[in-house]
């Protein structure tokens, strides 16, 4: 959080946000797994093209993951924004073009 000048933070657990740091460049959001574009935009204020980066950490296991890349397609920054996610090992399946990069 220290080299952006806003983060946005979501969980679906209440119980996490409540233990998440409490930093002044940080806002945090209660979502729920699968939401709209719309839903997305009203709950948090994220607008289209707006986000440098998207990090997912633990959690593509829990996500519609067709409903999550169009949302982070339509909120990341063109050209130019990046999507980071990362699991602990074993890697979980994502799809065919994760897979092949990071399989066996």
């Amino acid at each position: 959080a220290k080299m952006f000048e806003k983060v946005i933070g979501t969980d679906t657990s209440t119980k996490q946000l409540e233990l998440a740091p409490k930093l002044p460049n940080v806002t945090y959001f209660l979502t729920p797994p699968t939401m709209s574009i719309d839903e997305l935009q009203q709950t948090t204020s994220i607008s289209e093209s707006s986000l440098d980066l998207v990090t997912v950490a633990e959690a593509l296991h829990w996500l519609d993951l067709h409903n999550f890349y169009a949302q982070v397609k339509w909120a990341l920054k063109k050209p130019n924004g990046l999507i980071a996610a990362w699991c602990y090992t074993p890697m979980p399946e994502v799809n065919d073009k994760v897979d092949a990069v990071f399989g066996p």
